[in-house]
């Protein structure tokens, strides 16, 4: 009795790494077959590590400024000269930089914000009110 619920428990062991093995076969070999295409960098990511320094820590509001700059022209496609410069904020908590646009005094227009992170640049949270 023993022997027998010990082999059940190795053929289920032995099956279940069969398993295993065959569905990491099958994930592997459709991640390499999927075609991604090839890669270049943009005008604007290449202006855009520029401003990028310290492994990539944007230490300063002016740094921030100009990658928002782009950042802004680049998701909402318009020029936006009459909105600079820009107000740009740290959060020393979240050690994230707040950046947004001006909006002149006697001018109807949409205030435009970005969050990007310290230490990656990596874009937290964008968008737009009225």
């Amino acid at each position: 009795m023993k022997r027998k619920t010990f082999l059940i428990i190795v053929s289920i062991i032995l099956i279940l790494n069969i398993l295993f093995l065959i569905s990491n076969f099958i994930v592997n070999f459709y991640e390499k077959s999927v075609y991604m295409g090839e890669y270049k960098l943009t005008s604007n990511e290449k202006t855009i590590s520029k401003y990028i320094f310290n492994e990539g820590c944007i230490r300063n509001e002016e740094s921030a400024a100009k990658i928002a700059e782009i950042i802004f022209e680049s998701v909402f496609g318009e020029f936006f000269d009459y909105e600079l410069p820009l107000l740009v904020d740290f959060d020393k908590i979240d050690q994230n930089w707040l950046i947004m646009t001006r909006i002149p005094e006697n001018h109807m227009g949409i205030r435009k914000y970005l969050i990007i992170r310290r230490s990656n640049a990596e874009i937290v949270a964008i968008w737009k009110t009225n």
